[in-house]
């Protein structure tokens, strides 16, 4: 007992707590318009990052073969009728179609597309999840017309995304998604399911409501060709034997590319200030279906246990401000200042290690945030609040 009320002190514990209380209420001071983008900035901030851009050797992450994604810019459903031809002589594991597909007023090209759909053995079409802001839910989906659609499996193609998503980064993908009493798959877990079951049982029993993508890399660690290039014969049909064949409009040689289908990632050269996304919608969803099917799945401890950590972690270092400012005061100031230099670096090193060799992320932003501020807070809590705190309790019951 003795020890645990030498441990406690209130001061440290008020101070700890006035810290959580600017977190908590940081987004709201942020809110004023010219704010929004530096707080969009910190929000968005995730340490683990550094793993792509300083830690990984782009040139020892190995191409995955197993998946070919195929540029569909600008094709009719003729177009895709031929494409679809070629695509079915060379029997691929499974064809992966991201686009909604709509009849028009060629019937005899919707119908030569529907036939081709018709006769390819594996078949995922994609659909888009429409979130309403009021309910707070996705509540309704948007797939290809019927005549296309009744040919393939449908699994949806969202980028999950919190809050703005032209301005997010994507770290992470939600397998399913519940609405009503239907369970939904996303667009690479049904294609996983038809290249291997195994590894869509696995991805199913971790039942998470999102996973962190391992993102291998963009275009160059995939095969990668122009539908107009397998039309003409210009491309080794045998590439897409047993592969899993992505169609997309996403150009990889095109600088003027499509600004709607591009996200950051973790991979962006720029990790602020940035102006251009990095990567199609197409190559992520290549990347989650090479980590679903590698099994490279990151773990992580919980955001609660990550808070309760960050709450002690934060509050030992009031216990320690307060040790030097009344024991060493005169070196208070260079004390906390090197203290918390050394806590965040031994921090980063430890959670960039656990991150990059044993795919595990702790979280650590908590605790990171919580150490900036702890030095600011304490003086604050010490040398204003409370002082004026008591001031005006002792007012107060005078009266």
């Amino acid at each position: 007992m003795k020890f645990l009320r030498a441990l406690f002190n209130l001061d440290s514990f008020m101070s700890t707590l006035f810290v959580f209380l600017f977190l908590l209420i940081f987004p709201l001071l942020f809110s004023i318009s010219f704010l929004v983008p530096f707080k969009n900035s910190l929000m968005d901030f995730q340490i683990t990052d550094v793993n792509y851009q300083s830690l990984r050797v782009p040139e020892d992450v190995l191409a995955d073969t197993n998946i070919v994604i195929i540029n569909t810019t600008g094709f009719s459903n003729a177009e895709l009728a031929e494409l679809f031809v070629k695509l079915n002589e060379s029997s691929p594991a499974v064809i992966g179609l991201d686009k909604i597909l709509k009849a028009g007023y060629n019937d005899s090209s919707d119908i030569a597309l529907a036939g081709e759909l018709a006769r390819t053995k594996n078949l995922v079409m994609t659909s888009k999840l429409f979130y309403n802001s009021v309910t707070k839910k996705y509540d309704s989906i948007l797939y290809s017309d019927g005549l296309f659609r009744q040919y393939g499996k449908c699994g949806f193609s969202n980028i999950m995304l919190r809050g703005n998503v032209r301005f997010e980064t994507v770290r992470e993908f939600a397998s399913h998604l519940e609405i009503g009493d239907s369970t939904y798959f996303s667009f690479a877990a049904m294609i996983t399911m038809f290249f291997d079951k195994k590894s869509f049982e696995i991805l199913k029993q971790r039942d998470n409501e999102t996973e962190l993508i391992d993102f291998r890399g963009k275009f160059d660690k995939y095969y990668y060709t122009e539908a107009s290039s397998v039309i003409k014969d210009e491309v080794d049909i045998n590439l897409f034997r047993g592969k899993v064949v992505l169609l997309s409009d996403a150009n990889a040689l095109d600088s003027n590319f499509i600004f709607e289908k591009k996200f950051y990632t973790p991979l962006n050269e720029n990790t602020t200030g940035r102006a251009i996304p990095d990567m199609y919608d197409i190559e992520i969803q290549a990347n989650i279906i090479s980590m679903i099917i590698q099994k490279n799945y990151f773990n992580s401890i919980s955001s609660v246990l990550a808070i309760i950590i960050a709450f002690i972690i934060c509050y030992l270092n009031m216990q320690l401000y307060r040790f030097m400012e009344n024991k060493i005061e005169k070196w208070y100031e260079l004390l906390s200042l090197s203290s918390f230099v050394i806590e965040s670096s031994l921090l980063l090193l430890i959670g960039y290690y656990v991150y990059h060799n044993y795919m595990f992320e702790l979280k650590l932003s908590y605790v990171l945030f919580t150490l900036i501020l702890s030095t600011m807070i304490f003086e604050a809590y010490t040398k204003s609040i409370k002082p004026l705190s008591v001031e005006f309790i002792n007012k107060f019951f005078k009266r």
